[in-house]
């Protein structure tokens, strides 16, 4: 599924698109809601220029245990965690932010930290203050790019994002998931491990009812555990407009093309009817013709030939039309995805 996951984000856009029609958008409050971490739009994680990495007062301390060329490594701050730092205090908390990143909300292929963020943990007070929602999201969208441009050979950032969303998003067998927060809580291995089981046996990845005006949570009111320099009413009410627009446009669109296959069928069902009327007529008359007539002209042949190649092109088209699952009240099949 992570492949499936990784193909259907778009990178520059922020958009999963589950099939051809049918999208959300992954906003840093899609973060929020999964992970509960601090959002505080326009305050960035601050870090070292390259050229400055080693002025930074922890790494100093750091260097000698932890790191590893230009990172820290996952294994030596998972036994930091556990022996030297085990009892609390300022290192434990930069340790184990540190291992939060590298474990899973921005891993890198190569399992180190990258230093430079050590400067936004220097004081610890400060670690909460900035927008850490906007930083996942951003590294995500950055490893993603360097995967499809070719840069990068293996994918990085946090695809857990991703998965989590996708699942909440679409209603699996007419079930949809609880949406407390932080949505992380509502999943374990064996429940995603199923999950993903269930929907490669099911054939494709996608199919079931896509869950709109709903997500991000965070956007109808403050959250419990949201830090009080959070996302500003005025700023909400603009994004909430926005998304329920662009919501908005996916259902016409929907709406459109489920009424336009539904006139392709009708449409080829009478031209069908017509053209067995046309061919029995042709056969009476040729069997009432007296044998002394002329053939009938090669160009009229022509021109029922071509009849029914428009036939059967829009048949096809009609049938190749994907149904939406957000009009209809059961699962519908959509677009085949995955990978072997």
């Amino acid at each position: 599924m992570l492949r499936w996951l990784v193909d259907s984000f778009n990178p520059s856009s922020c958009m999963f698109q589950i099939d051809g029609l049918r999208g959300f958008a992954v906003t840093p409050d899609d973060v929020f809601d999964v992970f509960m971490l601090p959002r505080n739009p326009g305050v960035q994680v601050l870090s070292y220029a390259k050229s400055k990495v080693d002025q930074s007062p922890i790494l100093d301390r750091f260097k000698s245990d932890y790191v590893i060329f230009s990172g820290v490594s996952f294994s030596c701050l998972e036994n930091a965690l556990k022996d030297k730092f085990s009892n609390g205090g300022d290192d434990f908390i930069r340790i184990f932010v540190l291992y939060a990143l590298l474990s899973f909300l921005d891993p890198s292929p190569n399992r180190l930290v990258i230093t430079k963020y050590l400067k936004s943990l220097e004081v610890i007070q400060e670690i909460s203050k900035f927008d850490w929602c906007s930083f996942i999201l951003d590294k995500l969208c950055e490893s993603i790019k360097r995967y499809k441009t070719g840069i990068c050979k293996v994918v990085g950032g946090c695809v857990l994002l991703l998965q989590i969303l996708y699942f909440h998003r679409l209603k699996w067998q007419g079930i949809a998931e609880p949406n407390t927060l932080p949505l992380l809580k509502h999943w374990t291995i064996k429940k995603v491990s199923d999950r993903c089981s269930q929907e490669l046996e099911a054939g494709k990845y996608g199919s079931g009812e896509l869950v709109v005006n709903t997500y991000p949570i965070s956007l109808n009111g403050v959250v419990p555990g949201q830090v009080s320099e959070g996302v500003g009413s005025k700023e909400k009410d603009c994004r909430q407009k926005v998304r329920l627009e662009v919501d908005g446009k996916f259902k016409d669109m929907q709406e459109f093309f489920t009424s336009l296959k539904k006139d392709a069928n009708e449409f080829t069902d009478k031209y069908m009817t017509r053209l067995v009327e046309i061919g029995r007529e042709v056969h009476v008359n040729n069997d009432n013709a007296e044998s002394s007539s002329p053939p009938m002209d090669e160009d009229f042949f022509k021109s029922i030939d071509r009849l029914v190649e428009m036939f059967y092109l829009t048949k096809k088209l009609a049938n190749q039309m994907p149904n939406f699952s957000i009009l209809s009240p059961s699962p519908v099949d959509t677009s085949a995805y995955g990978w072997d």
